[in-house]
């Protein structure tokens, strides 16, 4: 019969995922940079998203408790203060080759995650 595989504990999962990200991360250098836009944009998104869900919400005010719509309310008022003031901001652009540099950083680091740690 064959032994069962011991199952990694998280703590040295983590250490294995922490170690393959830093060599990953040596190859592809300009990715930190990427991340941030995306980041970046991601946050002047975030806002637009909350008022379409809390709108929704409160056009059908019988399907929720008082106190759900009280907290919706407030929750868009803060969302719409956000978009007030992300209106000044701008999107950072991310061109197609960013984008490719950044798909085949991501491919690359589940790859070798999922060889070198979950084996």
């Amino acid at each position: 019969m064959k032994r069962k595989q011991q199952q990694k504990s998280l703590r040295t999962l983590l250490k294995c995922i922490k170690k393959v990200t830093q060599k990953v991360k040596r190859k592809h250098r300009g990715t930190q940079k990427i991340i941030h836009k995306i980041k970046h944009n991601a946050k002047l998104d975030a806002p637009k998203v909350i008022v379409n869900m809390y709108n929704g919400m409160l056009k059908r005010p019988k399907q929720y408790t008082d106190l759900q719509l009280k907290i919706a309310k407030r929750l868009l008022h803060k969302a719409k203060h956000n978009l007030s003031e992300n209106n000044k901001k701008k999107h950072k652009s991310i061109s197609k080759k960013e984008i490719n540099t950044y798909k085949e950083y991501s491919r690359e680091l589940r790859n070798d995650i999922q060889k070198q740690c979950h084996n």
